[in-house]
């Protein structure tokens, strides 16, 4: 099922960065559970999709031209798939250029994205997926 998954959550970025994140939605379960990183200012977990959204909505509200660029692709045990990327925009108020590496954590389940967990680095998240040497 690994492969599966990789190829879901490789379309659903696909989507995202061609449609925007209303249409990426139809990859998530609409029990998300949504957790930014720890050391996030809106750390915590928000849960169902709504709340999702409004998190995400919030994130890239606050940047023009933000685009998220996945670079790597994990299958990784328990029904999950590590996604390797890179985040950048420019500040809305500020208008300063923001560039950061970010991590993904989904758990796919019947073919949707049950949980999001971010990391600010790969070996933090494949870490917490079993995967560290």
């Amino acid at each position: 099922m690994s492969r599966e998954n990789v190829e879901m959550v490789r379309r659903m970025y696909e989507v995202f960065a061609a449609r925007g994140p209303e249409a990426a939605g139809e990859y998530l379960d609409p029990n998300i559970q949504w957790s930014p990183p720890k050391d996030a200012p809106t750390a915590g977990t928000y849960r169902g999709i709504d709340q999702a959204r409004g998190e995400l909505a919030d994130w890239t509200g606050q940047f023009q031209d933000f685009a998220w660029e996945p670079r790597q692709f994990i299958a990784a045990p328990e029904e999950r798939v590590v996604v390797v990327g890179h985040q950048r925009g420019r500040g809305q108020v500020s208008g300063v250029n923001v560039e950061a590496d970010e991590v993904h954590v989904w758990t796919v389940r019947d073919g949707k994205a049950t949980r999001l967990e971010m990391f600010r680095s790969a070996e933090e998240a494949l870490e917490a997926v079993g995967l560290s040497e």
